[in-house]
């Protein structure tokens, strides 16, 4: 058990060293900046986490700021509409 728990010290702290931030018990790679794009509208979106609650089910939040600046426009996009998003 204990060359376990060396083992996934070690993990952690190599990705902590690659760029990962730790986030209530989960290591995270979203960027501040990260921007996707609705392949067919050409509208896009800034990441803003990543839920991993459910890892077979993963959701991306996201938003984009609502015309005039009047706030934000917050979309969930699911597993199955990934395929509709690419990366800018």
């Amino acid at each position: 058990m204990r060359k376990d728990n060396s083992m996934k010290k070690h993990v952690i702290e190599t990705l902590m060293t690659m760029g990962a931030k730790e986030v209530d018990k989960s290591l995270n790679f979203v960027k501040d900046a990260l921007l996707i794009k609705h392949k067919d509208s050409g509208v896009k979106y800034t990441v803003q986490r990543v839920d991993m609650n459910q890892p077979t089910n993963p959701v991306v939040h996201a938003y984009r700021y609502a015309e005039g600046g009047a706030g934000t426009f917050d979309i969930q996009i699911t597993k199955e509409s990934f395929k509709d998003y690419e990366p800018v």
